[in-house]
């Protein structure tokens, strides 16, 4: 009897671990996702990968400029500034921008070289000393002959066909010392008779008169200086000599400059009349 109770014991065991065993499994392979409920409120349940929204429907729409019509808006150059420069034939002048070469651009020029020369061109930098900081570009040019000129200066990269910033110099050049506010006098001679011209001098300054006129009807006979006083460097009289030489009519220019430099401080014109010698 003992052996038949230990047997019906251990079919009950025995069933019962494979009855235990059979549940595990068929809830291990139930395609049903099991829901637990969230220790913390506030954290959500997860979703089902195939109800959740595409991610391209999660970028948010473009703001567009309503005058634009929808396209990529491209940065213009702003319109050309557009100054006048008036200066004397033989005269220097400069002028600066601002520029910033470490971004690749440069002010570049164009500009008649008949009309002008450029003589110089740098950069400054700025006063803050950083590295890449902008700065000026300078430009400094001498006006070769009478005439009006256009300057135009393009702000661009040399390697990109647009630039971004534009200005024109419009360079008028006069004659130095304009003869029509010259002093003027006028001499009568014969051929062969001699007349002078005097003015006022200060060689010690670097200035002296210089004649130009027609040796055909004239002759520099002589020229000297004389000293209102004894004192150096005080100012006196030049007198220049002049013999005629041919019948006609001719014009001295008297230019008041240093030698070394193309512009003059003051002129005067005399015209000669040359009468036949009786």
């Amino acid at each position: 009897m003992n052996k038949v109770k230990y047997t019906h014991i251990g079919s009950i065991i025995m069933m019962t671990i494979l009855f235990a065993a059979f549940t595990i499994i068929n809830s291990g392979c139930s395609n049903e996702p099991v829901l637990t409920e969230p220790e913390d409120m506030n954290e959500e349940y997860p979703v089902n990968p195939e109800s959740a929204p595409d991610w391209k429907d999660t970028i948010p729409e473009p703001v567009v400029d309503p005058g634009s019509d929808g396209k990529d808006i491209i940065p213009q150059p702003s319109e050309a500034t557009i100054e006048l420069i008036e200066v004397e034939a033989g005269q220097t002048f400069g002028f600066s921008l601002e520029s910033n070469p470490s971004t690749g651009y440069s002010w570049q020029l164009q500009f008649d070289s008949e009309f002008l020369k450029l003589v110089e061109s740098v950069f400054v930098e700025g006063s803050s000393g950083l590295i890449g900081a902008p700065g000026h570009e300078s430009f400094k040019f001498l006006a070769l002959k009478e005439g009006q000129v256009d300057i135009k200066m393009v702000y661009k990269r040399s390697w990109e066909p647009d630039h971004i910033d534009e200005q024109i110099k419009v360079v008028n050049i006069v004659t130095a010392g304009n003869p029509d506010n010259a002093k003027a006098q006028t001499v009568n001679t014969k051929v062969g008779e001699t007349f002078t011209i005097s003015l006022k001098s200060n060689p010690t300054t670097g200035f002296s008169w210089q004649p130009e006129f027609d040796s055909e009807f004239l002759k520099l006979v002589s020229k000297d200086f004389k000293s209102d006083s004894t004192l150096p460097g005080s100012p006196g009289v030049e007198f220049f000599e002049f013999e005629a030489v041919k019948q006609g009519e001719v014009k001295v220019k008297m230019i008041y400059k240093r030698p070394w430099e193309p512009r003059s401080l003051e002129e005067q014109v005399t015209l000669v009349y040359i009468a036949p010698t009786n």
